[in-house]
């Protein structure tokens, strides 16, 4: 009797519907292959993704058409696919954290230069009670985005805050400002020294 190929053996144990005989001889067969086409991934990353390109295999062996290739074809894809996402998001997630982290550090920056701590003082003098010119959701406004300054508070979250609508918010906060303004102190908001 002519010895089975790999392919007809594969296609067996998928058949049988069983995982706990034909996932590991999955792994068997593509794990040394995979690891030394993934070699420039670090070793963990790897098995992770050798692992989760078997679980993607075994859960999605009902798609496997051998009309339109081979086995080892449809798996390859599936992992080079999953390395390639996995890759992706990993990278993603280190530059997201490294523009927060570039973010936050500018933030402080302005937060300790003295040009804001002057237009800070400034616009706190205007907001004393018995003094100011603002009064009610212009004051809470303005003391909200100094609060989180050079970050504006958004409008929606304030608006949950402070009971009202997200336009009331954006009105008050633009009439405020253009107090400011009549008092010549500038707009932070759009002063170059504070970007970002």
């Amino acid at each position: 009797m002519a010895e089975m190929t790999l392919e007809h053996r594969l296609m067996e144990l998928i058949e049988q519907d069983d995982p706990s005989l034909a996932i590991p001889e999955l792994y068997r067969l593509y794990a040394p292959m995979l690891h030394k086409i993934l070699a420039w991934l670090p070793h963990d990353f790897r098995q992770e993704i050798i692992n989760e390109a078997l679980y993607k295999a075994w859960t999605k062996r009902d798609q496997f058409n051998k009309e339109r290739g081979s086995f080892s074809v449809w798996f390859m894809g599936i992992a080079k696919y999953t390395a390639i996402d996995r890759w992706r998001l990993e990278n993603k997630e280190k530059i997201i954290q490294k523009e927060r982290a570039r973010r936050l550090t500018r933030i402080e920056d302005i937060r300790q230069s003295d040009e804001y701590r002057e237009l800070r003082s400034e616009i706190l003098a205007l907001l004393q009670p018995g003094v100011s010119l603002f009064k009610g959701l212009q004051r809470a406004v303005l003391l909200a985005d100094l609060e989180s300054f050079p970050e504006s508070v958004d409008s929606k979250k304030l608006a949950l805050i402070l009971k009202t609508s997200a336009n009331s918010i954006y009105t008050q906060r633009n009439k405020a400002y253009k107090k400011l303004e009549s008092r010549g102190i500038a707009d932070p908001r759009r002063d170059s020294r504070f970007k970002i």
